[in-house]
């Protein structure tokens, strides 16, 4: 990326505040940004960024950005030192060093890069399968479980070839309204394949699940968008039309010849809980499929991996311990338990950064304290909990 203009003003004022120019070398994709960006452009200050984690997307559109023309980069004065401070880190953590950086560092970056980007496009391949698959559904029958079986095969080649973590990370980004359905039906999917896996089924149930993944929510396709995609709170008539999802999504799958009892049960029982109280039929206890249960559990986990994704911290501990602390009262205790035995120990050897700018390696996670794992940082061991925690994991770095 190209540096800034020499003739850009070091400092400036705009937007009530004091600005200072900072090069755009200090600026690297998925690195954590906690201040405002704000670019110069023909002399007008524009708000770039505020308070998030640039990933590849969003560096990629500031790369354009600064190489089109006259253009600054600037941020607060007052934060001019932490986000140095934050860039020197990501080089450091990327194997590049302030002054003189080595051949050999730049090119590991560059390699770790380029992963991460194949990884994302990769990922937004299987949203962009998912979309068609869901979009045309009705339109051809055969058509439809044709492209289903070949989604399927894709997803369960990603989790034979990639590691779990970074399976992970990769279906916590960011999620707009036009792709979250999308997004959430391609991660149900995998996360149910996961589920398997580690339930120790063998491959055509695995595939059975992931289909129930990917089909769980299809009915809301027929739920009016402004109902669905409502910002604020549903009233209770909106919700009761919000509850008919799983019998919209039966009726459509029956409606194209695909009336396998696993795949419809797992479809339609996704939201009953283990007491009776949840819907559409109010099953209790074994009434309710193990596929439904599995993919409750994959349901609720990606709501919260979405919730997590909007807010400055993503770390996955904070998501797993939430997960924990509130899925026994309405989720099967048994898959819980084994959902968080298994993906905690995922994040054992990654890298992660501390609440304090402390940076480490991951080496033990308590399964009786999954929020607080055990971190080396140096030759130091820290037992991470509120007051220093872990706020951040690269799954795509292993130390």
């Amino acid at each position: 990326m190209e540096n800034i203009p020499e003739t850009m003003p070091q400092t400036a004022v705009s937007h009530g505040r004091k600005l200072t120019l900072v090069s755009a070398e200090e600026f690297h994709p998925d690195m954590e940004i906690r201040t405002e960006v704000y670019l110069r452009l023909k002399g007008n200050f524009t708000l770039f960024c505020r308070n998030v984690t640039a990933d590849q997307a969003l560096y990629e559109r500031f790369k354009r950005i600064i190489n089109s023309g006259d253009c600054g980069m600037y941020i607060p004065t007052d934060h001019v030192e932490r986000f140095l401070d934050t860039s020197r880190k990501w080089k450091a953590a990327h194997g590049m060093g302030d002054a003189g950086d080595e051949n050999g560092g730049k090119d590991d970056a560059q390699a770790l890069m380029m992963r991460k980007e194949k990884a994302r496009k990769e990922f937004q391949l299987l949203t962009d399968k998912t979309a068609s698959l869901l979009n045309d559904f009705e339109k051809d029958g055969q058509a439809s479980r044709e492209a289903l079986h070949g989604l399927v095969n894709s997803m369960t080649e990603k989790l034979q070839s990639e590691e779990t973590a970074v399976i992970l990370q990769c279906i916590g980004e960011m999620r707009d309204v036009d792709s979250a359905l999308y997004m959430h039906s391609r991660n149900v999917g995998i996360l149910n394949g996961i589920m398997g896996k580690l339930l120790g089924k063998k491959a055509n149930e695995v595939d059975t699940l992931i289909k129930i993944g990917l089909l769980h929510d299809i009915g809301k396709l027929k739920i009016p968008p402004e109902i669905l995609n409502k910002p604020g709170k549903l009233t209770d008539h909106e919700f009761e039309i919000i509850k008919l999802h799983p019998v919209l999504s039966t009726e459509m799958l029956k409606k194209i010849g695909m009336v396998l009892p696993d795949i419809i049960s797992g479809v339609r029982g996704h939201h009953e809980k283990e007491d009776g109280t949840g819907y559409p039929d109010g099953l209790r206890g074994d009434a309710v499929t193990e596929y439904a249960r599995i993919t409750a559990i994959s349901d609720v986990y990606d709501a919260m991996v979405a919730k997590r994704s909007y807010k400055d911290a993503n770390s996955p501990f904070d998501i797993l311990a939430d997960f924990e602390s509130n899925a026994f009262s309405q989720l099967d205790r048994y898959l819980v338990s084994v959902f968080l035995s298994g993906i905690p120990q995922q994040y054992v050897g990654k890298h992660c950064v501390l609440s304090d700018g402390q940076e480490g390696k991951i080496l033990f996670i308590n399964s009786y304290n999954i929020g607080y794992p055990t971190v080396k940082v140096g030759q130091d061991m820290i037992n991470t909990s509120k007051f220093q925690k872990c706020v951040q994991v690269d799954s795509f770095i292993s130390e």
